[in-house]
């Protein structure tokens, strides 16, 4: 757990910003009411979220080989015929960036083999 002065260094660390004439600078968050390290570290707290990505919890491989396998390489849970995981949760890994194009590009990847298994059934 980071120590409550991590939490609170930049906080009330003042911004300085160009305003038109017109305009006030006030604090709006955490606010004036929040002034020492405890009430500023109740802040972060209460207000931190995470932005996580669920990755890798549905690990796919070759279940031949790997028996903590959930996912073969067609996208099939192992054990079942027709249910098949097409998420963010076959990445090994998150990517280091938003993960949107990488589940686009699994979904497409997903796409092609159930038409290829699709068309070659009949």
């Amino acid at each position: 757990m980071p120590s409550r002065k991590l939490l609170t260094h930049h906080i009330k660390q003042p911004v300085k910003i160009i305003l038109f004439h017109s305009c006030s600078l006030e604090e709006l968050l955490p606010g004036a009411q929040a002034s020492n390290e405890e009430q500023l570290a109740g802040y972060v707290l209460s207000t931190a979220a995470s932005t996580y990505h669920a990755a890798g919890t549905c690990k796919m491989s070759d279940p031949s080989t790997d028996p903590l396998t959930v996912v073969d390489e067609n996208f099939v849970v192992v054990g079942f015929n027709n249910l098949r995981i097409v998420d963010g949760s076959v990445l090994p890994l998150l990517t280091p960036v938003n993960p949107s194009a990488t589940i686009y590009m699994v979904a497409e990847k997903a796409a092609d083999v159930i038409k290829q298994q699709n068309a070659a059934k009949k």
